[in-house]
């Protein structure tokens, strides 16, 4: 078994949250690090204001259930759905993202995340190949995907994840 050093930051492009897998980055970047610091920050501040949100909904202590079932982690929506399952809140986690924590619902908190081209940098700047991570879970036309693969390879994007192996953009 070989660990590759990696990390995944979530992206924004065309309004859309689009991941990007870093694959053998220099763990001891300082560039990458101050990036995750910032990354981590804006999670801790965006689930603050989540369980802000939930509690206006009489969903007390949202914040600090999801923080203990983080355990450590990054701490993200899942987290919160989870503990609102587990509080009793909604039967299972699709139905708490649906009725709480999607777009337009009473605990969802706008996140804006790096730039595609800031994550490219990072990870290139750090000595990493780029990899767009799962595309079949974006909501794209083929067309879009078209879009968005011909735009990662113009970044310096090196793969996307169709499968269980990387496969090569042609042209990078």
């Amino acid at each position: 078994l070989v660990l590759i050093p990696g990390i995944e930051l979530s992206t924004s492009w065309e309004s859309m949250e689009i991941h990007v897998v870093g694959l053998h980055i220099d763990a001891d970047s300082a560039a990458l690090a101050a990036v995750i610091q910032r990354q981590e920050a804006a999670r801790e501040a965006r689930g603050v204001e989540l369980g802000r949100r939930l509690a206006k909904q009489r969903i007390e202590n949202a914040y600090e259930g999801a923080l203990a079932l983080a355990n450590g982690a990054s701490l993200t929506r899942a987290h919160f759905a989870r503990y609102l399952v587990e509080i009793g809140v909604s039967k299972n986690v699709h139905d708490v993202f649906l009725h709480y924590l999607a777009r337009g619902k009473p605990g969802y908190v706008e996140h804006i995340w790096a730039t595609l081209e800031d994550a490219l940098g990072w990870i290139k700047g750090a000595g990493g190949l780029a990899v767009v991570a799962h595309p079949g879970r974006y909501r794209l036309s083929h067309a879009e995907m078209d879009i968005l693969f011909d735009k990662f390879r113009d970044l310096g994007g090196d793969a996307v994840r169709a499968s269980e192996a990387p496969v090569r953009l042609s042209g990078a």
